[in-house]
């Protein structure tokens, strides 16, 4: 983080759940990470125990699938081509295992964490320039539940379901890009 000028930061790669911080952050902060915890409730102990006083932490999560068309999209869009996905267990580790408010705030009450705040944010996601709907088309099936549907598929496959889902996309190409909503939960909380 030097490099980058950024005396005051450091970055450390370790199991939330285990790794022996020192309690000297000021702020914990993840961008779409910590619905991946597959145990949430000592994972985030562990966080609150790096804090320092006054610290706090604060994090995003994806809502609902249903409110995040830029994940739904892409997948109503490619029946022909993949298999629905299998239900998931509620509050299983993946994108949406935070979906729920109530089960979040829960999981922070139950790790130790105080003030707990937890507030809906719609934003938008580009895709792609104007004009690009095959570019957004890649890109929806190299992330997200298609691309985890398309991982063994064959080319052929493939093209198809990203040609159904270019065709999808297109009522969201406008003259800012390839744009479709996006829906957040933005969570803070103190130790």
């Amino acid at each position: 983080m030097a490099e980058a000028g950024l005396e005051h930061a450091r970055v450390e790669l370790a199991d939330a759940a285990l790794h022996p911080f020192a309690p000297d952050a000021d702020l914990v902060f993840s961008r779409f990470g910590v619905m991946f915890f597959t145990e949430p409730v000592p994972a985030f102990a562990n966080l609150r125990r790096a804090l320092r006083p006054g610290g706090r932490m604060v994090f995003a999560a994806w809502r609902p699938l249903s409110d995040n068309p830029w994940f739904a999209v892409p997948m109503q869009a490619a029946p022909a081509y993949v298999p629905p996905p299998e239900p998931t267990e509620p509050g299983a580790p993946g994108p949406f295992a935070f979906d729920d408010p109530a089960r979040v705030r829960g999981i922070l009450e139950a790790s130790g964490w105080h003030d707990v705040a937890i507030a809906p944010h719609d934003t938008v996601l580009r895709m792609a320039a104007a004009g690009d709907v095959d570019e957004a088309a890649r890109a929806a099936t190299r992330v997200g539940p298609l691309a985890r549907a398309l991982a063994d598929a064959g080319q052929d496959v493939r093209a198809g379901a990203e040609a159904a889902v270019a065709e999808a996309l297109r009522r969201y190409d406008g003259p800012e890009g390839v744009i479709l909503p996006g829906a957040v939960w933005l969570v803070s909380a103190r130790p």
